[in-house]
């Protein structure tokens, strides 16, 4: 027995190792880039964590508005868990004093961790560990909670408690869902509404010029504050030239000029190290000009082409995207049922042990 416990453990590392490696690897060609070309840009930590945490009393309750956090205003978003999740909680603490289910008992404490890390509580965390700042906001880890919250109420309603009481579970299966739409159908009505124009907009230089993003974190590091729009995509900035037949499309340019002599034109792109260059076919350096591209245009007609191909991060990612397919495609489907039968298996040697 304790030769197949022992092999039941490695089984269940392996598995759970493999599904975590693959699930990574689905979202890999976001997170991939965004953790290691954050270099290329002003980065997300414009934001000061230790500033957004929420009132204590706003997690049990709070009205919606349309306020940002740490602000103090009274019309500020909603940073409650939700009443119906908070009523899932206290009924699978009753579940685990039952059964001594330890998966139930593991949610609970990930529950209680999380919802430590969203409360002032957990500020040295925020303030010493680096990694921490791309969440930008402790209150986003709310998503995580609600989402163990579901898992808690699964428990609920779980076949080892109500054993030949099929009507009782679908009775508190039931009264689950009707308090979830309860407690939350008025948040499907918006409190208020903004009525604002167009201009409203046009006129401001950070939705015309920026990237409209918190603090303009989108912006390559390059580029200092927001750069005041153009009026040609592709100026000449020395020399004699003439630029005809442009095509002009959000990540590819094409068109040719004719140089009288060697010149220098700016392209009025941010500077980015995924931008390629072909003058008549042949690849050129592209220099970056205040956090523009410029290009050194030899004398004569010359046909310039630029695209924005992927970086060799950004190609990782998707490989590594990729192998995560071909493994969850290949992988046995019978390995999965093998999985949650060692797990049950591992759970009922322990309360053997118990």
């Amino acid at each position: 027995v304790t030769g197949i416990v022992s092999f039941s453990k490695k089984s269940l590392i392996l598995n759970t190792l493999l599904i975590c490696l693959s699930g990574l690897g689905l979202s890999s060609a976001f997170w991939l880039p965004a953790l290691l070309e954050s270099k290329y840009v002003v980065g997300l930590q414009v934001f000061d964590p230790t500033q957004h945490f929420p009132v204590l009393y706003k997690l049990i309750y709070s009205s919606w508005g349309y306020a940002f956090s740490g602000t103090n205003e009274p019309d500020q978003m909603s940073f409650q868990i939700g009443i119906a999740n908070l009523i899932a909680l206290a009924g699978s603490f009753f579940v685990f004093i039952r059964t001594k289910n330890r998966a139930i008992l593991f949610f609970i404490l990930l529950f209680l961790i999380t919802i430590f890390l969203i409360t002032p509580f957990s500020i040295s965390l925020w303030k010493n560990i680096p990694v921490m700042g791309y969440i930008q906001f402790p209150w986003r880890l709310l998503s995580l909670a609600i989402l163990l919250v579901s898992f808690l109420a699964g428990s609920l309603v779980q076949e080892s408690l109500f054993k030949k009481k099929g009507k009782v579970r679908t009775i508190i299966a039931v009264f689950l869902i009707l308090v979830s739409i309860g407690f939350s159908i008025r948040y499907a009505k918006a409190p208020f509404y903004h009525k604002r124009a167009d201009q409203h907009y046009l006129t401001r230089s950070n939705f015309t010029d920026g990237t409209n993003s918190p603090g303009n974190a989108f912006n390559t590091k390059w580029l200092s504050g927001i750069p005041q729009k153009r009026k040609d995509k592709v100026e000449i900035l020395s020399g004699s030239a003439e630029i005809k037949n442009s095509e002009i499309k959000s990540t590819r340019y094409s068109f040719t000029i004719d140089s009288k002599d060697s010149s220098k034109i700016l392209i009025n792109t941010a500077y980015f190290p995924g931008w390629t260059t072909k003058i008549n076919d042949k690849n050129v350096p592209i220099e970056n000009h205040n956090g523009r591209m410029a290009l050194n245009i030899p004398e004569g007609a010359n046909n310039v082409r630029m695209f924005l191909d992927n970086t060799p991060i950004q190609k990782l990612s998707y490989v590594y995207f990729l192998i995560s397919v071909l493994i969850l495609t290949i992988y046995p489907g019978d390995n999965v049922s093998h999985l949650r039968g060692v797990f049950r298996l591992h759970l009922g040697n322990h309360r053997e042990l118990d």
